[in-house]
């Protein structure tokens, strides 16, 4: 017999705020939703990122003010009706409501693994007693920067990303581990569990956009960061400047992603292969030709992982790294020239 009050997964698209580039998700009992989205910006917002101890908590809202709020950010907004029995709503309103005590509210967040789509999920495994986790189990054909990335009209964040990321996010994961992002856990539920579906909805729906307007917002600081050190590297007046300032630069990048690789327990950044394109040897790229064929083969390294990885967005970069190299490479081979010109003169002055 169906319980009185019906269940339902809430999906919400993306948004224009960063942190909600990947949507947001929220399951109904009744006219009641839950998320698990709340956070504020307090003092310690800086230091709980950095030690990955950012604390979230459930809130409680309503199905009205979440298609209003929604409507006005100008998101999708989809609904799935779940087939529950009394007792499955039972035990899932029960839970929800001890999770929304002041007591219980507030939680660990974490990007992948602990987050507003994972906590639900979470919770519908458990009431459907392990069957969505087993029906995830198989290998999927992505991972978490295919899924992330490139982030709608957050060109910071695409760039960011790009950057930061290490490994883990170039691995491949299983679907249960892909429904950290709720549009995933939208279409999975819809495709692993139709016995537990009644009804999908897809309430309001975003407007397509133009695709090269939709390409800049997305990618305008990788495209004006390129556009910018070509011009610097190209011209004849700035290039031997700018190709030591670009070394600097990328060095101190790269000497960050070191401390947050080896100082920080945030997973995601570990092992990033992007340290060898920002190298920290660009301290010293001006010390001989030997530091440049160094610096030259990481970049080539930096190259052979881009393309096992796939990760194809910090491609563009390659150019303005090449340009800095040569002219630092004939600025070293012009001094050496000079240098053994003054050498010989300085001989045939003593001669004479």
């Amino acid at each position: 017999m169906a319980h009185a009050k019906s269940v339902k997964l809430i999906t919400i698209g993306p948004g224009a705020a960063y942190w909600s580039a990947f949507g947001h998700t929220a399951i109904a009992v009744g006219d009641d939703v839950y998320g698990f989205g709340y956070f504020s910006f307090d003092d310690d917002i800086f230091t709980e990122f950095i030690s990955n101890q950012m604390q979230y908590e459930v809130g409680l809202s309503d199905i009205n003010t979440e298609f209003r709020l929604a409507q006005r950010q100008q998101r999708d907004f989809s609904i799935i009706d779940l087939i529950m029995t009394e007792a499955e709503v039972e035990q899932l309103e029960s839970y929800l409501k001890w999770h929304n005590l002041p007591e219980n509210r507030s939680y660990q967040y974490d990007y992948f693994l602990n987050n507003c789509a994972t906590k639900i999920r979470d919770i519908l495994d458990q009431v459907w007693q392990g069957q969505l986790a087993a029906e995830a189990a198989s290998d999927a054909q992505s991972n978490y920067y295919k899924q992330s990335f490139p982030a709608k009209k957050q060109g910071w964040m695409n760039f960011g990303l790009a950057v930061g990321y290490g490994w883990m996010a170039y691995d491949d994961r299983t679907d249960w581990e892909l429904m950290a992002f709720p549009v995933f856990l939208e279409k999975s539920i819809l495709e692993l569990m139709p016995d537990k579906v009644r009804a999908n909805q897809s309430i309001t729906a975003t407007k397509a956009e133009n695709t090269v307007y939709l390409l800049f917002r997305s990618h305008w600081l990788m495209i004006a960061y390129v556009i910018f050190w070509t011009v610097l590297l190209f011209l004849p007046q700035t290039k031997r400047m700018f190709a030591n300032a670009w070394f600097k630069w990328h060095a101190l990048i790269g000497l960050v992603m070191l401390l947050l690789w080896f100082l920080t327990p945030h997973a995601a950044l570990a092992w990033n292969f992007n340290v060898l394109l920002f190298s920290p040897l660009g301290f010293f790229v001006k010390a001989s030709q030997t530091m440049v064929k160094v610096i030259f083969l990481s970049i080539l390294l930096w190259l052979v992982m881009v393309c096992f990885a796939h990760a194809w967005y910090l491609l563009p970069l390659l150019l303005p790294a090449l340009m800095a190299l040569k002219s630092v490479l004939n600025s070293l081979n012009s001094n050496k020239t000079r240098l053994s010109f003054a050498g010989i003169s300085e001989c045939y002055s003593k001669f004479i």
